[in-house]
Protein backbone atom coordinates (compact mmCIF):
# COMPACT_ATOMS: atom_id res chain seq x y z
CA UNK A 1 0.00 0.00 0.00
CA UNK A 2 1.31 3.52 -0.82
CA UNK A 3 1.71 5.91 2.37
CA UNK A 4 -0.14 8.92 2.22
CA UNK A 5 2.42 11.58 2.75
CA UNK A 6 1.32 14.10 6.03
CA UNK A 7 2.65 17.87 6.60
CA UNK A 8 1.63 20.18 9.56
CA UNK A 9 1.37 23.40 10.19
CA UNK A 10 1.07 24.60 13.74
CA UNK A 11 -1.78 27.40 14.75
CA UNK A 12 -1.84 29.64 17.80
CA UNK A 13 -5.08 30.11 20.07
CA UNK A 14 -7.85 30.45 18.27
CA UNK A 15 -11.03 32.34 19.33
CA UNK A 16 -14.24 34.16 17.86
CA UNK A 17 -13.32 36.37 20.10
CA UNK A 18 -11.28 37.88 17.32
CA UNK A 19 -13.58 36.85 15.38
CA UNK A 20 -11.55 34.10 13.94
CA UNK A 21 -8.38 35.63 13.13
CA UNK A 22 -6.23 34.88 10.47
CA UNK A 23 -3.93 32.41 12.67
CA UNK A 24 -4.97 29.18 10.52
CA UNK A 25 -5.21 29.90 6.99
CA UNK A 26 -6.41 26.63 4.39
CA UNK A 27 -3.73 26.91 2.31
CA UNK A 28 -5.34 27.25 -1.24
CA UNK A 29 -8.11 29.54 0.69
CA UNK A 30 -7.46 33.65 0.51
CA UNK A 31 -9.86 35.94 2.75
CA UNK A 32 -11.85 37.96 1.03
CA UNK A 33 -13.67 41.17 2.67
CA UNK A 34 -17.64 41.74 2.53
CA UNK A 35 -18.82 44.74 4.11
CA UNK A 36 -20.00 44.94 7.13
CA UNK A 37 -23.91 45.04 7.28
CA UNK A 38 -25.65 47.82 8.45
CA UNK A 39 -27.81 45.87 11.75
CA UNK A 40 -26.83 46.04 14.90
CA UNK A 41 -23.92 44.10 16.74
CA UNK A 42 -24.09 40.65 17.18
CA UNK A 43 -25.95 38.56 19.06
CA UNK A 44 -24.04 36.52 22.01
CA UNK A 45 -22.58 33.12 21.42
CA UNK A 46 -25.37 30.72 22.16
CA UNK A 47 -23.63 27.57 23.98
CA UNK A 48 -23.34 24.31 22.27
CA UNK A 49 -25.99 22.85 24.49
CA UNK A 50 -28.65 25.32 23.52
CA UNK A 51 -27.80 24.71 19.94
CA UNK A 52 -27.73 20.88 20.59
CA UNK A 53 -31.16 20.58 21.98
CA UNK A 54 -32.45 22.92 19.20
CA UNK A 55 -31.35 20.26 16.49
CA UNK A 56 -32.71 17.70 18.51
CA UNK A 57 -36.20 19.34 19.00
CA UNK A 58 -36.52 19.99 15.42
CA UNK A 59 -35.38 16.75 14.08
CA UNK A 60 -37.50 14.82 16.58
CA UNK A 61 -40.63 16.68 15.68
CA UNK A 62 -40.07 16.48 12.16
CA UNK A 63 -39.68 12.31 12.53
CA UNK A 64 -43.04 12.29 14.61
CA UNK A 65 -44.54 14.15 12.05
CA UNK A 66 -43.26 12.70 8.30
CA UNK A 67 -43.81 14.83 5.41
CA UNK A 68 -46.29 14.07 3.01
CA UNK A 69 -44.28 14.14 0.31
CA UNK A 70 -42.90 10.81 -1.45
CA UNK A 71 -39.37 9.72 0.13
CA UNK A 72 -37.55 10.20 -3.00
CA UNK A 73 -38.76 13.89 -3.41
CA UNK A 74 -36.53 16.83 -3.88
CA UNK A 75 -38.27 18.22 -0.58
CA UNK A 76 -36.83 15.33 1.60
CA UNK A 77 -33.22 15.74 0.14
CA UNK A 78 -31.94 19.01 2.81
CA UNK A 79 -33.91 17.07 5.63
CA UNK A 80 -31.84 13.65 4.73
CA UNK A 81 -28.43 15.98 4.59
CA UNK A 82 -29.82 17.76 7.91
CA UNK A 83 -29.86 14.15 9.48
CA UNK A 84 -26.83 13.35 8.16
CA UNK A 85 -25.35 16.62 10.15
CA UNK A 86 -27.72 16.15 13.28
CA UNK A 87 -25.99 12.13 13.88
CA UNK A 88 -22.58 13.91 13.17
CA UNK A 89 -22.79 16.82 16.10
CA UNK A 90 -24.76 14.57 18.55
CA UNK A 91 -23.30 11.31 18.17
CA UNK A 92 -26.55 10.02 18.51
CA UNK A 93 -26.64 7.79 15.24
CA UNK A 94 -30.75 7.13 15.23
CA UNK A 95 -30.68 10.13 13.02
CA UNK A 96 -28.53 8.72 10.07
CA UNK A 97 -30.43 5.23 10.77
CA UNK A 98 -33.29 6.93 10.13
CA UNK A 99 -31.94 7.91 6.42
CA UNK A 100 -30.61 4.52 6.07
CA UNK A 101 -34.05 3.15 6.84
CA UNK A 102 -35.68 5.27 4.35
CA UNK A 103 -32.70 4.43 1.66
CA UNK A 104 -33.19 0.93 2.16
CA UNK A 105 -36.99 0.73 1.35
CA UNK A 106 -36.70 2.58 -1.23
CA UNK A 107 -33.79 0.51 -2.70
CA UNK A 108 -31.33 3.25 -2.95
CA UNK A 109 -32.78 4.72 -6.05
CA UNK A 110 -33.20 8.40 -7.92
CA UNK A 111 -36.69 9.50 -8.78
CA UNK A 112 -38.48 8.42 -11.37
CA UNK A 113 -37.28 11.06 -14.05
CA UNK A 114 -34.05 10.41 -15.07
CA UNK A 115 -32.92 13.90 -16.24
CA UNK A 116 -35.14 15.97 -14.22
CA UNK A 117 -32.55 18.03 -11.31
CA UNK A 118 -35.39 17.29 -8.80
CA UNK A 119 -35.55 14.00 -8.85
CA UNK A 120 -31.42 13.33 -8.47
CA UNK A 121 -31.84 15.38 -5.19
CA UNK A 122 -31.45 12.17 -2.87
CA UNK A 123 -28.69 10.86 -4.16
CA UNK A 124 -26.69 13.04 -1.91
CA UNK A 125 -27.64 11.42 1.00
CA UNK A 126 -27.29 8.39 -0.58
CA UNK A 127 -23.92 8.69 -2.10
CA UNK A 128 -22.57 10.51 1.97
CA UNK A 129 -23.99 7.38 3.46
CA UNK A 130 -21.84 5.15 0.90
CA UNK A 131 -18.73 7.05 2.10
CA UNK A 132 -20.33 5.99 5.78
CA UNK A 133 -20.85 2.20 4.94
CA UNK A 134 -19.12 1.24 1.91
CA UNK A 135 -22.42 -0.32 0.47
CA UNK A 136 -22.36 -0.92 -3.28
CA UNK A 137 -25.64 -0.90 -2.87
CA UNK A 138 -26.18 2.45 -1.70
CA UNK A 139 -23.92 3.93 -4.52
CA UNK A 140 -25.20 1.93 -8.05
CA UNK A 141 -28.43 3.39 -8.22
CA UNK A 142 -27.15 6.80 -8.37
CA UNK A 143 -24.16 5.98 -10.51
CA UNK A 144 -26.14 4.36 -13.06
CA UNK A 145 -28.49 7.67 -12.94
CA UNK A 146 -26.82 10.37 -12.99
CA UNK A 147 -24.00 8.74 -15.92
CA UNK A 148 -26.93 8.50 -17.71
CA UNK A 149 -27.67 12.56 -17.35
CA UNK A 150 -24.41 13.40 -17.84
CA UNK A 151 -24.07 11.33 -20.81
CA UNK A 152 -26.70 13.63 -22.60
CA UNK A 153 -25.47 16.70 -24.96
CA UNK A 154 -26.52 19.72 -23.07
CA UNK A 155 -29.39 21.49 -24.27
CA UNK A 156 -29.54 25.07 -25.22
CA UNK A 157 -31.44 27.69 -24.78
CA UNK A 158 -32.35 27.40 -21.27
CA UNK A 159 -35.77 28.97 -21.67
CA UNK A 160 -38.87 28.35 -19.58
CA UNK A 161 -40.48 26.75 -22.26
CA UNK A 162 -41.28 23.00 -23.83
CA UNK A 163 -40.67 21.37 -20.41
CA UNK A 164 -37.16 22.54 -20.32
CA UNK A 165 -36.90 21.25 -16.42
CA UNK A 166 -37.10 17.73 -17.29
CA UNK A 167 -33.82 18.05 -18.75
CA UNK A 168 -31.53 20.74 -17.93
CA UNK A 169 -30.56 22.94 -14.79
CA UNK A 170 -32.78 25.23 -16.20
CA UNK A 171 -34.32 27.31 -12.73
CA UNK A 172 -32.12 28.22 -9.41
CA UNK A 173 -33.69 25.43 -7.48
CA UNK A 174 -31.82 22.63 -9.44
CA UNK A 175 -28.65 24.32 -8.31
CA UNK A 176 -29.05 22.32 -4.94
CA UNK A 177 -30.77 19.13 -6.16
CA UNK A 178 -28.35 18.04 -9.26
CA UNK A 179 -24.70 19.43 -9.21
CA UNK A 180 -23.83 18.06 -5.68
CA UNK A 181 -24.04 14.19 -7.16
CA UNK A 182 -21.73 14.63 -9.96
CA UNK A 183 -19.53 16.51 -7.32
CA UNK A 184 -20.37 13.52 -4.97
CA UNK A 185 -19.53 10.79 -7.70
CA UNK A 186 -15.86 12.45 -7.75
CA UNK A 187 -15.46 11.78 -3.86
CA UNK A 188 -16.48 8.25 -3.92
CA UNK A 189 -14.89 7.29 -6.99
CA UNK A 190 -12.07 9.38 -7.28
CA UNK A 191 -12.23 10.32 -10.80
CA UNK A 192 -11.83 14.27 -12.01
CA UNK A 193 -14.08 13.93 -14.77
CA UNK A 194 -17.73 13.96 -12.77
CA UNK A 195 -16.07 18.02 -11.78
CA UNK A 196 -16.06 18.59 -15.59
CA UNK A 197 -19.18 17.37 -16.22
CA UNK A 198 -20.64 19.30 -13.44
CA UNK A 199 -19.15 22.33 -14.90
CA UNK A 200 -20.16 22.12 -18.05
CA UNK A 201 -24.18 22.29 -17.17
CA UNK A 202 -23.36 25.01 -14.04
CA UNK A 203 -22.02 27.45 -15.49
CA UNK A 204 -24.37 27.96 -18.55
CA UNK A 205 -27.42 27.92 -15.84
CA UNK A 206 -25.21 30.34 -13.72
CA UNK A 207 -24.75 32.42 -16.96
CA UNK A 208 -28.53 32.17 -17.93
CA UNK A 209 -30.35 33.03 -14.78
CA UNK A 210 -27.56 35.37 -12.31
CA UNK A 211 -28.41 38.80 -12.53
CA UNK A 212 -24.90 40.65 -12.63
CA UNK A 213 -26.28 44.08 -11.18
CA UNK A 214 -28.27 42.60 -8.30
CA UNK A 215 -25.40 39.68 -7.82
CA UNK A 216 -28.85 37.40 -7.07
CA UNK A 217 -30.42 34.79 -9.40
CA UNK A 218 -33.49 34.66 -11.02
CA UNK A 219 -36.02 31.65 -9.95
CA UNK A 220 -36.30 31.01 -13.88
CA UNK A 221 -36.43 32.58 -17.39
CA UNK A 222 -40.12 33.48 -17.40
CA UNK A 223 -38.80 36.28 -13.82
CA UNK A 224 -36.68 38.24 -16.52
CA UNK A 225 -39.56 40.63 -16.80
CA UNK A 226 -41.59 40.16 -13.55
CA UNK A 227 -42.07 43.00 -11.46
CA UNK A 228 -42.25 43.35 -7.38
CA UNK A 229 -45.23 45.50 -6.27
CA UNK A 230 -42.86 48.15 -5.36
CA UNK A 231 -41.24 47.73 -9.23
CA UNK A 232 -37.79 45.99 -8.33
CA UNK A 233 -37.12 42.53 -10.27
CA UNK A 234 -38.50 39.17 -8.13
CA UNK A 235 -35.60 37.69 -6.31
CA UNK A 236 -36.59 34.84 -4.23
CA UNK A 237 -35.30 34.27 -0.83
CA UNK A 238 -35.58 29.90 -0.99
CA UNK A 239 -33.88 30.44 -4.84
CA UNK A 240 -31.04 31.84 -3.99
CA UNK A 241 -30.90 30.36 -0.62
CA UNK A 242 -30.98 26.91 -2.68
CA UNK A 243 -28.14 28.29 -4.57
CA UNK A 244 -25.95 29.35 -1.28
CA UNK A 245 -26.22 26.09 0.38
CA UNK A 246 -25.72 24.42 -3.18
CA UNK A 247 -22.33 25.97 -3.39
CA UNK A 248 -21.69 24.63 0.09
CA UNK A 249 -21.74 21.32 -1.04
CA UNK A 250 -20.10 21.46 -4.08
CA UNK A 251 -16.45 23.07 -2.41
CA UNK A 252 -17.07 20.53 0.16
CA UNK A 253 -16.19 17.96 -2.50
CA UNK A 254 -13.62 19.96 -4.89
CA UNK A 255 -10.03 19.65 -4.44
CA UNK A 256 -8.50 23.39 -3.21
CA UNK A 257 -6.37 22.73 -6.66
CA UNK A 258 -9.33 21.95 -9.07
CA UNK A 259 -9.15 24.82 -11.97
CA UNK A 260 -12.84 26.16 -11.34
CA UNK A 261 -12.97 25.93 -7.71
CA UNK A 262 -12.39 29.82 -7.58
CA UNK A 263 -15.12 30.89 -9.52
CA UNK A 264 -17.63 28.72 -7.10
CA UNK A 265 -15.58 30.48 -3.98
CA UNK A 266 -16.51 33.84 -6.11
CA UNK A 267 -19.47 33.24 -6.65
CA UNK A 268 -20.13 31.98 -2.88
CA UNK A 269 -18.31 35.42 -1.96
CA UNK A 270 -20.43 37.18 -3.95
CA UNK A 271 -23.58 36.35 -3.09
CA UNK A 272 -22.87 36.18 0.92
CA UNK A 273 -21.95 40.01 0.14
CA UNK A 274 -25.56 40.65 -1.50
CA UNK A 275 -27.07 38.59 0.81
CA UNK A 276 -26.08 40.25 4.23
CA UNK A 277 -26.84 43.38 2.48
CA UNK A 278 -30.28 42.32 2.10
CA UNK A 279 -30.95 40.70 5.98
CA UNK A 280 -33.86 42.61 7.69
CA UNK A 281 -32.24 43.77 11.62
CA UNK A 282 -34.17 40.65 12.74
CA UNK A 283 -31.85 38.66 11.76
CA UNK A 284 -34.47 37.11 8.87
CA UNK A 285 -34.79 36.98 5.08
CA UNK A 286 -38.33 37.64 3.80
CA UNK A 287 -39.66 35.56 1.19
CA UNK A 288 -38.98 38.50 -1.82
CA UNK A 289 -35.61 39.66 -1.30
CA UNK A 290 -35.98 43.50 -2.99
CA UNK A 291 -39.68 43.75 -1.34
CA UNK A 292 -39.62 42.18 2.05
CA UNK A 293 -42.50 44.86 3.01
CA UNK A 294 -44.67 43.68 0.28
CA UNK A 295 -44.12 39.81 2.52
CA UNK A 296 -44.03 41.14 6.20
CA UNK A 297 -43.03 38.33 7.87
CA UNK A 298 -39.58 36.64 8.19
CA UNK A 299 -39.35 33.37 5.89
CA UNK A 300 -37.92 30.29 7.74
CA UNK A 301 -35.82 28.10 4.91
CA UNK A 302 -34.71 30.97 2.90
CA UNK A 303 -32.73 31.68 5.83
CA UNK A 304 -31.91 28.40 7.15
CA UNK A 305 -30.44 28.01 3.84
CA UNK A 306 -28.58 31.65 4.42
CA UNK A 307 -27.40 31.15 7.80
CA UNK A 308 -25.75 27.45 6.99
CA UNK A 309 -24.26 29.37 4.36
CA UNK A 310 -22.72 32.45 6.10
CA UNK A 311 -21.48 29.73 9.27
CA UNK A 312 -19.86 27.28 6.40
CA UNK A 313 -17.87 30.19 5.10
CA UNK A 314 -17.00 31.57 8.21
CA UNK A 315 -15.53 28.50 9.41
CA UNK A 316 -13.49 27.81 6.27
CA UNK A 317 -12.30 31.19 6.29
CA UNK A 318 -13.97 31.69 2.92
CA UNK A 319 -15.71 34.38 4.21
CA UNK A 320 -14.44 37.76 6.27
CA UNK A 321 -15.65 36.70 10.00
CA UNK A 322 -15.87 40.81 10.56
CA UNK A 323 -19.87 40.91 9.15
CA UNK A 324 -20.57 36.98 7.85
CA UNK A 325 -20.26 35.98 11.69
CA UNK A 326 -22.95 38.40 13.30
CA UNK A 327 -25.43 37.74 10.39
CA UNK A 328 -25.43 34.29 10.80
CA UNK A 329 -25.20 34.65 14.59
CA UNK A 330 -28.68 37.06 13.76
CA UNK A 331 -29.80 34.56 11.37
CA UNK A 332 -29.65 31.64 13.59
CA UNK A 333 -31.32 33.39 16.50
CA UNK A 334 -34.20 34.05 14.44
CA UNK A 335 -34.44 30.57 13.56
CA UNK A 336 -34.31 29.66 16.94
CA UNK A 337 -37.04 31.74 17.87
CA UNK A 338 -39.07 30.37 15.45
CA UNK A 339 -39.10 26.89 17.21
CA UNK A 340 -42.10 26.38 18.66
CA UNK A 341 -41.80 25.07 21.99
CA UNK A 342 -43.46 21.20 20.56
CA UNK A 343 -39.85 21.23 17.95
CA UNK A 344 -41.89 22.40 14.76
CA UNK A 345 -40.27 25.59 12.92
CA UNK A 346 -42.51 27.87 11.81
CA UNK A 347 -42.67 30.55 9.11
CA UNK A 348 -41.76 28.12 6.01
CA UNK A 349 -42.94 28.82 2.61
CA UNK A 350 -44.50 25.95 1.49
CA UNK A 351 -43.56 24.42 -2.01
CA UNK A 352 -43.56 26.86 -4.64
CA UNK A 353 -41.85 29.22 -7.64
CA UNK A 354 -42.06 32.27 -6.13
CA UNK A 355 -42.58 34.86 -3.10
CA UNK A 356 -45.20 34.30 -1.15
CA UNK A 357 -46.53 35.51 2.49
CA UNK A 358 -46.14 33.02 5.50
CA UNK A 359 -47.29 32.61 8.91
CA UNK A 360 -46.04 30.94 12.45
CA UNK A 361 -48.30 27.69 11.16
CA UNK A 362 -46.73 27.06 7.86
CA UNK A 363 -43.81 24.69 7.77
CA UNK A 364 -42.32 22.15 5.80
CA UNK A 365 -39.90 19.27 5.85
CA UNK A 366 -37.18 21.20 3.95
CA UNK A 367 -37.31 24.08 6.40
CA UNK A 368 -36.31 21.12 9.03
CA UNK A 369 -33.12 20.36 7.10
CA UNK A 370 -31.71 23.92 6.83
CA UNK A 371 -32.15 24.35 10.59
CA UNK A 372 -30.57 21.43 11.23
CA UNK A 373 -27.96 22.21 8.74
CA UNK A 374 -27.14 25.33 10.44
CA UNK A 375 -27.28 24.58 13.40
CA UNK A 376 -24.59 21.69 12.92
CA UNK A 377 -22.44 24.10 11.67
CA UNK A 378 -22.76 26.63 14.48
CA UNK A 379 -22.17 23.87 16.58
CA UNK A 380 -18.88 23.62 14.74
CA UNK A 381 -18.12 27.13 15.43
CA UNK A 382 -18.48 26.47 18.87
CA UNK A 383 -16.38 23.97 19.21
CA UNK A 384 -13.77 25.78 17.30
CA UNK A 385 -13.76 28.96 19.40
CA UNK A 386 -10.72 28.97 21.37
CA UNK A 387 -9.32 26.10 20.46
CA UNK A 388 -6.01 24.86 19.66
CA UNK A 389 -5.37 24.16 16.30
CA UNK A 390 -2.62 22.24 13.98
CA UNK A 391 -3.46 22.54 10.31
CA UNK A 392 -1.42 19.69 8.21
CA UNK A 393 -1.57 18.09 4.63
CA UNK A 394 -2.62 14.17 3.82
CA UNK A 395 -1.00 13.27 0.34
CA UNK A 396 -2.01 10.30 -1.55
CA UNK A 397 1.01 9.68 -4.01
CA UNK A 398 -1.17 6.62 -5.48
CA UNK A 399 -3.51 6.22 -8.40
CA UNK A 400 -5.91 5.02 -5.88
CA UNK A 401 -8.68 6.43 -4.62
CA UNK A 402 -8.55 6.95 -0.46
CA UNK A 403 -11.90 7.42 1.02
CA UNK A 404 -12.66 7.31 4.65
CA UNK A 405 -9.15 5.03 4.81
CA UNK A 406 -8.55 4.87 8.93
CA UNK A 407 -4.49 7.01 9.03
CA UNK A 408 -2.78 6.78 12.38
CA UNK A 409 -0.22 8.87 13.93
CA UNK A 410 1.81 8.53 16.52
CA UNK A 411 0.77 10.20 19.76
CA UNK A 412 4.58 11.63 20.24
CA UNK A 413 4.26 13.65 17.14
CA UNK A 414 0.91 15.01 18.35
CA UNK A 415 2.56 16.28 21.87
CA UNK A 416 5.97 17.54 19.66
CA UNK A 417 3.39 19.59 18.07
CA UNK A 418 0.11 20.22 20.49
CA UNK A 419 2.15 20.20 23.85
CA UNK A 420 0.21 18.63 26.52
CA UNK A 421 -2.77 17.53 24.64
CA UNK A 422 -6.14 16.77 26.50
CA UNK A 423 -7.03 13.30 24.53
CA UNK A 424 -10.96 13.90 25.53
CA UNK A 425 -10.76 17.07 23.67
CA UNK A 426 -8.86 16.06 20.56
CA UNK A 427 -11.12 16.31 17.33
CA UNK A 428 -10.17 15.63 13.84
CA UNK A 429 -10.98 18.48 11.05
CA UNK A 430 -11.25 17.69 7.62
CA UNK A 431 -10.23 20.96 5.73
CA UNK A 432 -12.29 20.39 3.06
CA UNK A 433 -15.85 20.01 3.91
CA UNK A 434 -15.12 21.31 7.39
CA UNK A 435 -16.65 18.60 9.00
CA UNK A 436 -15.26 16.66 11.91
CA UNK A 437 -14.28 13.13 11.03
CA UNK A 438 -14.23 9.93 12.94
CA UNK A 439 -11.34 9.97 15.18
CA UNK A 440 -9.67 7.94 18.22
CA UNK A 441 -6.73 7.61 20.55
CA UNK A 442 -5.42 4.40 21.02
CA UNK A 443 -3.39 3.38 24.18
CA UNK A 444 -2.03 -0.05 22.14
CA UNK A 445 -0.14 -1.68 25.12
CA UNK A 446 -2.92 -0.55 27.91
CA UNK A 447 -0.46 1.24 30.22
CA UNK A 448 -3.10 4.43 30.76
CA UNK A 449 -1.19 6.11 28.02
CA UNK A 450 -1.77 6.91 24.53
CA UNK A 451 0.20 5.37 21.64
CA UNK A 452 -1.77 6.51 18.44
CA UNK A 453 -4.33 8.90 16.75
CA UNK A 454 -6.64 7.13 14.55
CA UNK A 455 -8.47 9.56 12.21
CA UNK A 456 -10.21 8.57 8.42
CA UNK A 457 -8.62 10.49 5.43
CA UNK A 458 -10.35 10.93 2.38
CA UNK A 459 -7.82 11.54 -0.25
CA UNK A 460 -8.40 11.65 -4.00
CA UNK A 461 -5.37 9.70 -6.35
CA UNK A 462 -2.15 12.43 -6.63
CA UNK A 463 -4.09 15.02 -4.48
CA UNK A 464 -3.10 16.83 -1.18
CA UNK A 465 -6.16 17.65 1.25
CA UNK A 466 -5.83 19.58 4.24
CA UNK A 467 -6.61 18.49 7.60
CA UNK A 468 -6.30 20.45 10.98
CA UNK A 469 -5.77 18.63 14.90
CA UNK A 470 -8.38 20.49 16.88
CA UNK A 471 -8.14 20.44 20.68
CA UNK A 472 -11.18 22.38 22.21
CA UNK A 473 -11.78 24.17 25.24
CA UNK A 474 -15.79 22.87 25.22
CA UNK A 475 -16.26 19.54 25.87
CA UNK A 476 -18.33 17.75 22.95
CA UNK A 477 -15.64 17.05 20.05
CA UNK A 478 -17.01 13.99 18.02
CA UNK A 479 -15.05 11.03 18.67
CA UNK A 480 -15.64 7.53 17.51
CA UNK A 481 -16.85 4.81 19.88
CA UNK A 482 -16.42 1.89 17.69
CA UNK A 483 -12.61 0.56 17.36
CA UNK A 484 -11.11 1.67 14.27
CA UNK A 485 -8.25 -0.92 12.78
CA UNK A 486 -5.48 0.28 10.48
CA UNK A 487 -5.19 -1.93 7.60
CA UNK A 488 -2.36 -4.92 8.87
CA UNK A 489 -0.50 -4.11 5.31
CA UNK A 490 -0.44 -0.30 5.73
CA UNK A 491 2.61 1.63 5.22
CA UNK A 492 3.97 4.27 7.66
CA UNK A 493 2.93 7.44 7.19
CA UNK A 494 5.63 10.63 6.48
CA UNK A 495 5.13 13.27 8.77
CA UNK A 496 6.53 16.49 7.80
CA UNK A 497 6.25 19.60 9.58
CA UNK A 498 6.18 23.05 7.87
Amino acid sequence: MTPLSIFFRFSPHFSLSHFFGKAFVLPAILLVAVPRAAAAEAPDLPTPEAVLSKIVAVATWQEAHPSRWPELDWTRAPYYLGLLAASRVTGDEKWADAVRTIGRKQAWQLGKRPFMADDHAVGQAWLALYQQDRLPEQRTPAEAGITAFAQRPIETPLDWENKIYDREWAWCDALFMSPQVLAGMTTVSGDLRWLERMDARYWPAHDYLFDPKENLFLRDGSYFKKREANGAKVFWSRGNGWVFAGLVHILQQMPENHPTRPKYVDLFRTLAKRLIELQQPDGSWHASLLDPASFPSPESSGTAFFCYGLLWGVNQKVLESDSALPAALRAWQQLASQVRTDGMLGFVQPCGVSPRNVSAEMTEVYGSGGLLLAGSELHHLLLLDGARRVGFHVKNPSKRNRLREVTPIAWSEVVRLLPDPVAARLAVRDGQTGQFVASQVVDDNADGQPDRLLFVATVLPGQTRDYEWVESKRAGVPVSVSPMRCATDADPLVIQTL
